[in-house]
């Protein structure tokens, strides 16, 4: 490490607008009350292969950040969010999601992989679930740097009727040999 590299925190973000119909055949997707009206909660895999795009994109997403892109294969299916690049960025990629959770459902799961050859002072992933009604966060995945071989599973505890914002993000410090990005995908109410 050199005394040139310096983290530089910076939050972006993109927002996911939920806007697909009810489909109770598409077992990719889970019900979510949202605006008075009950529409589906996009898995990524879902939101990124929706009818309206070629498969693969992140159509239906509102992108800002560093870099936000799609890769495949995803954890279950083909395709997962990719935060960061294999090249180096600077600063914060992420993506965030306004939902209520219905009624039935306790629990948010997010599986992630991340590849992170630097340390926790530079690069990290983190995911953060706000309560939109109080005001609190919890930061169900702290800050985290690792490289991990298989998926991840981290999980939040979320209450029904209540709306929430999720936020995803990966943190690169723009070094060149060190790049630094995080796998999201699977994101779903149990």
């Amino acid at each position: 490490m050199t005394a040139a590299r310096r983290a530089i925190p910076l939050l972006a973000s993109l927002s996911l607008a939920c806007a697909s119909q009810i489909d109770p055949g598409n077992s990719s997707q889970d019900n979510v009350i949202y605006s008075s009206r009950v529409h589906k909660m996009p898995r990524l895999d879902s939101a990124v292969t929706n009818t309206t795009a070629p498969a693969g994109s992140l159509s239906g997403w509102t992108a800002s950040g560093a870099s936000e892109t799609v890769v495949s294969p995803g954890r279950t299916g083909s395709f997962a969010a990719q935060l960061g690049a294999t090249s180096p960025t600077n600063g914060d990629s992420s993506i965030s999601q306004t939902f209520t959770v219905p009624s039935g459902k306790s629990q948010l799961s997010v599986w992630y992989m991340m590849t992170c050859p630097d340390t926790l002072t530079y690069d990290w992933a983190t995911a953060t679930l706000k309560n939109n009604a109080t005001g609190a966060t919890n930061t169900f995945l702290p800050m985290t740097c690792a490289t991990n071989s298989s998926w991840v599973n981290v999980t939040a505890s979320v209450s029904a009727g209540t709306s929430y914002t999720l936020t995803l993000t990966s943190h690169d410090d723009d070094y060149s040999v060190d790049p630094s990005y995080t796998l999201f995908d699977d994101v779903t109410l149990n």
